[in-house]
């Protein structure tokens, strides 16, 4: 049976980088898959490039997922200010639980330590309590990882989530941003299910009915 699975980004870019093959393959087995970035980071964007760019590489890069165009949901919200804007933002949260009643919310792990990660983190955990919620990994931004749920994704899906990574060209110049960084994490989490590629979670909440 189809789920509605939610995927929550704090900024543009965070889902993809995080678990973008799981993103992939939930849409590819059927499910209804939504996607909520809550910053347009347009103070992030560097020169060159349009203030918006940003909003248009994440529809381009939902679409390599296999995302309707239709479950792609930004907010404004300014990067680095999420802390001071906690409430708002619990309560975007608690509308989109309302809206979607998602099975399943993937979040950024307990240990982020950007801070408008893990206020998305910490407000997901009251808004969602009815859902299982999963934090996806970023290892430049964990000093340590809990790493106790393994999903495994197909050649495919590792295929979509680098591609979909590729969209954004304003953030290629990130050392994290190449193709090969996530193909060896995904062999390495891989290791952990008996399976040539995975990615790793830390099981925040897991509720079963």
């Amino acid at each position: 049976m189809a789920e509605k699975i939610l995927f929550i980004s704090p900024h543009t870019d965070d889902a993809e980088l995080g678990c973008g093959g799981t993103m992939a393959k939930m849409a590819r087995e059927g499910n209804d898959v939504y996607i909520a970035a809550f910053s347009k980071c347009e103070k992030s964007v560097p020169e060159g490039f349009a203030k918006d760019v940003l909003v248009k590489e994440m529809k381009e890069a939902a679409k390599a997922l296999g995302i309707k165009g239709g479950n792609v949901m930004i907010f404004g919200y300014e990067v680095r200010e999420f802390p001071e804007k906690r409430q708002e933002i619990l309560e975007e949260l608690f509308a989109l639980n309302r809206k979607i009643r998602p099975v399943k919310v993937f979040v950024p792990c307990s240990s982020d330590l950007h801070q408008d990660h893990h206020t998305i983190y910490g407000e997901a955990r009251r808004a969602f309590r009815e859902s299982s919620i999963y934090g996806y990994e970023q290892p430049w931004n964990c000093l340590e990882f809990w790493g106790n749920a393994v999903m495994a994704i197909s050649k495919e899906d590792l295929e979509k989530k680098v591609s979909a990574i590729a969209c954004y060209k304003s953030q290629e110049f990130r050392n994290y941003s190449k193709g090969e960084v996530f193909e060896s994490l995904a062999r390495i989490r891989g290791l952990r299910a008996n399976t040539e590629y995975a990615e790793a979670f830390e099981a925040i909440q897991i509720v079963e009915r």
